[in-house]
């Protein structure tokens, strides 16, 4: 499940990184071809984060960063 709201979205969307109290997680935001589009370096848990708001109309792939685990999702802005 997704950790943020809207996706598709229009303008931007609220991304919350769910974890443990006090787990860091890095965000990066890439193109379907791989080319990346935002990085927020560390990020703690449960933080809310607004994105979204300088990218072009595209689907793109939400890259999260912790304890040694990769998670992707895919957003789509419309």
């Amino acid at each position: 499940v997704f950790p943020g709201y809207p996706n598709p979205f229009k303008n931007d969307f609220l991304f919350t990184f769910p974890g443990d109290e006090g787990e860091i997680a890095s965000v990066r935001v890439f193109t379907l071809y791989g080319e990346p589009v935002e990085d927020t370096g560390a990020l703690k848990s449960n933080t809310e984060l607004r994105m979204g708001q300088s990218w072009p109309k595209g689907i793109y792939v939400l890259q999260v960063m912790r304890a040694g685990s990769i998670v992707r999702y895919r957003v789509v802005k419309e």
